[in-house]
């Protein structure tokens, strides 16, 4: 199979951290991230293969399809969003905020919203929004802890308190071309703690 052979698997276990199967995930995963950064969302193995590095033989056994290459891009993609873990609500939320304004403003970020506000590909954009579900029940168990309380008694879903920050961090460089400002941010960020004093 050429030198690429140990490639990655989904079963667990078989990607070892570090390993050469690990370094070809990374290879594709960045390859397909870098022709999302361009705005393309149409794309074909051997294009994916060629931006990694490795054989073609590799990309069509692991990644057959064009949704299994997406989804392996989009992974790595989601995965720079790291959720805080210090349990103080205001110093997780602020240190989440800031993060996903810098995620926001991204080129794959900014070409994945275009994408879903363009309705031009629904297929696409389904495989999109899919896999974003899992990212935003995520962001709602960081919801559900503000205050420190498991559920708050502040009176508010944690669905609203997700929109209330992911709107505008998300829909700013995509409207705009840039980042929120910092200090925008932080008065995102005062508004939703202000939101959520405890009754």
């Amino acid at each position: 199979m050429g030198r690429d052979s140990a490639a990655p698997s989904s079963e667990s276990g078989r990607i070892r951290e570090g390993g050469r199967s690990e370094r070809v995930r990374q290879a594709v995963g960045d390859a397909v991230l870098s022709i999302l950064a361009e705005g393309r969302w149409t794309f074909s193995t051997v294009e994916v293969a060629e931006r990694a590095g490795v054989s073609r033989r590799t990309v069509y056994r692991w990644w057959p399809t064009h949704d299994d290459l997406l989804v392996e891009g989009l992974q790595r993609h989601v995965r720079r969003v790291p959720l805080p873990t210090s349990g103080v609500w205001e110093t997780d939320l602020r240190e989440f905020a800031h993060a996903l304004s810098r995620f926001a403003a991204d080129p794959v970020e900014v070409a994945t919203g275009a994408l879903v506000a363009s309705r031009l590909h629904p297929e696409i954009t389904a495989t999109v929004v899919d896999h974003y579900r899992p990212v935003l029940a995520a962001w709602r168990q960081l919801a559900k802890r503000a205050g420190g309380r498991e559920h708050g008694d502040h009176g508010l879903d944690p669905d609203i308190l997700v929109g209330m920050l992911v709107s505008p961090l998300l829909m700013s460089p995509l409207m705009t071309g840039r980042p929120m400002r910092p200090e925008d941010v932080d008065k995102v960020v005062d508004v939703i703690l202000a939101a959520t004093r405890p009754r």
